[in-house]
């Protein structure tokens, strides 16, 4: 029957380039039956994992590498997660394997099903994140770094402003208040010295509130949680109405 030969070879032609897809996949895949035993698997799981095909084809997963698959984890995801959501996306498992050492993996698996037969296979996606992963943690230790070094330099700069310009304008104000005293019989000048003296008490308010943004007196007395409560306490306050 020529139609029946061209409908073998149609299926002959679909697996072959069905395997030559899975074959070129950068994840690992893996297909296991409903005992877990390995159905197949594509190159670049025995590439990462240091495998050899015929170590992992027909075994039990949990019994590859000597047992180093027996892990806990992979275990509680293909017994009890699997069957109760039928498809399980980005599961991260942390193992610590022989000669390949501490693996970080997002595990991609979903159960295969056959009109007739039921759940049958399943299909289970490796993803190696151990660089990215490392590489993340890298970003976070050094932008934490970062802001040490930003609040610090807040801090160095809010003393600063304090300590130093702070006590500096307070004294010219004096100086100011008592040569206005001397010339108060002329009454002009004297106007003119208290407008000054109230831009130098302008000028030192804002370095105050300045030196506070910097670096909150709440922040290094009370702790971070203390300071945002203060400062949306003091927010809330600028936001009322008028009475």
């Amino acid at each position: 029957n020529i139609e029946a030969i061209l409908t073998v070879v149609d299926i002959n032609d679909v697996k072959q380039s069905s395997t030559a897809v899975v074959e070129t996949m950068r994840g690992s895949l893996l297909v296991l039956d409903n005992q877990f035993r390995v159905a197949s698997v594509n190159r670049a799981f025995c590439d990462k994992f240091q495998l050899k095909r015929e170590e992992v084809e027909n075994l039990v997963l949990f019994e590859l590498g000597q047992g180093q698959w027996n892990i806990p984890r992979l275990r509680e995801l293909l017994e009890k997660v699997l069957p109760e959501k039928k498809e399980v996306v980005d599961f991260e498992l942390q193992h610590d394997f022989t000669a390949l050492g501490r693996k970080i993996m997002l595990l991609n698996a979903r159960q295969l099903y056959q009109a007739g037969i039921g759940s049958q296979k399943i299909l289970l996606v490796i993803e190696d994140v151990t660089e990215r992963k490392a590489a993340e943690e890298k970003i976070r230790q050094l932008l934490a770094r970062l802001m040490t070094v930003r609040e610090d330099e807040g801090k160095r700069i809010a003393r600063e402003l304090h300590d130093s310009l702070g006590p500096r304008l307070a004294t010219i104000n004096l100086k100011v208040s008592e040569v206005a005293g001397l010339l108060s019989f002329q009454p002009d000048l004297a106007k003119e010295l208290e407008e000054i003296r109230n831009e130098i008490s302008n000028t030192s308010k804002v370095i105050h509130d300045l030196s506070r943004e910097l670096h909150p007196a709440a922040l290094s007395q009370l702790g971070l949680a203390a300071a945002l409560e203060a400062e949306c306490a003091a927010f809330s306050e600028l936001s009322k109405p008028p009475a």
